[in-house]
């Protein structure tokens, strides 16, 4: 996916997605705390805002922290990936688009 997608999970995380499909995503961030893993959604956009996809049903199955090399004091780099709840047919369609706009091959070329 291209480096410009980026993951927000209740307006309190936002980070880089690493790996997206259907089934859900995996994304990194950086952060001073570790974070709940109770969020029910997440928004998918580009930070250029040519696309946005909000309110996707998410849960979080992992979230941890990079060893302390990439660490900085107490602000540390972490991953989290989860998986997509039942999805409407709207927002199935506007995934498709996505892989298909914004895969890391395609948008290099641009």
């Amino acid at each position: 996916v291209t480096e410009r997608a980026i993951a927000s999970l209740n307006l309190t995380v936002l980070g880089q997605i690493v790996n997206i499909s259907h089934q859900g995503l995996a994304f990194r961030y950086v952060a001073s705390y570790e974070r709940s893993k109770e969020s029910s959604s997440i928004k998918i956009s580009l930070s250029d805002n040519t696309f946005t996809l909000g309110m996707i049903p998410f849960e979080a199955l992992w979230d941890a922290a990079m060893p302390k090399s990439f660490s900085c004091g107490d602000i540390s780099l972490r991953y989290c990936g989860g998986v997509f709840g039942d999805l409407e047919d709207f927002q199935r369609l506007a995934l498709s688009y996505f892989f298909k706009q914004y895969r890391a091959d395609r948008s290099e070329s641009r």
